[in-house]
């Protein structure tokens, strides 16, 4: 396995690249300050429903009360004042941090995110990522998940990534997400509103998650504190990686010591040039 995580951590912001065959790959970045919730599961109380803007308002704790649209919304299709009432309480997850001076928008369909596959509460069945092109890889990962969840509530998405991490690790991953599903959905039964339920992972850890290849060659931080939590999370959720979380001690920035520094700034240019001699 050729591809590589490096990850550069600062006290605002851990930016991290993928390197595959010494390029970067790809490049993404995550606030370490966010003000709020992407991600987060609370326990919220209707405090206003809006038929005229087919919304609800709901308070989650945070500083302004979130916005649930009707899509996102409980229970089937209809007007928005047949599923939500004041004083409701729902289970909610926030889609994105909330933009100044406005609430997070809201979703009462849950999400539970993991390395290989997404488990939704209310998914009715398995669905695979179009990014999984080979059928035989599909038939295997969707039974696979099938059977995790034949008995539990809900279903699945399988996500890309699941593809170079075969069943087991697709399996393992499925049954932690439905156990902590199951436990929010406990927590929710005895709590009162509002209450934060689920917290989502800080940036390294949730970078680890999405962005790191199963079976990479390794993952190399340039930060104490986060090459500490990225061990954390490997020993816990990503037992292949656990061996190859590297700390970068060398003198030159992690970036430039990975060869990945020119195809980053390249990012930031106007044009792009293309591999087969386009731009």
């Amino acid at each position: 396995m050729s591809e590589r995580l490096a990850v550069s951590v600062d006290p605002g912001m851990a930016r991290a690249v993928r390197i595959f065959r010494g390029r970067a790959d790809a490049y993404r970045c995550a606030r370490r300050d966010r003000s709020g919730a992407a991600g987060d599961i609370y326990l919220g109380r209707v405090t206003r429903v809006a038929p005229a803007l087919d919304a609800a308002f709901v308070d989650c704790g945070l500083e302004r009360d979130g916005f649930l649209t009707g899509a996102d919304a409980p229970g089937g299709p209809g007007p928005i004042e047949r599923r939500c009432h004041e004083g409701q309480t729902l289970a909610v997850q926030a889609l994105a941090d909330p933009p100044p001076g406005k609430g997070a928008r809201l979703s009462a369909r849950l999400r539970f995110v993991g390395r290989f596959a997404i488990h939704g509460p209310d998914l009715p069945g398995i669905a695979v990522s179009r990014r999984l092109v080979d059928s035989a890889a599909r038939h295997r990962l969707s039974a696979a998940a099938t059977r995790v969840l034949e008995a539990r509530a809900g279903g699945a998405i399988v996500r890309g990534a699941a593809a170079g991490a075969g069943v087991e690790a697709l399996a393992a991953d499925l049954v932690r997400l439905a156990d902590e599903a199951d436990a929010t959905a406990r927590l929710a039964a005895r709590a009162a509103p509002p209450r934060l339920l689920r917290a989502e992972l800080e940036p390294v850890e949730r970078l680890m998650r999405d962005f790191a290849p199963a079976g990479a060659a390794a993952v190399v931080l340039d930060e104490g504190d986060a090459f500490g939590r990225a061990r954390r999370y490997a020993d816990r959720f990503a037992p292949d990686l656990a061996g190859r979380i590297e700390r970068h001690a060398g003198p030159a920035p992690l970036f430039e010591a990975e060869g990945a520094a020119d195809d980053i700034a390249a990012l930031s240019e106007p044009r792009a040039p293309l591999a087969n001699g386009g731009a």
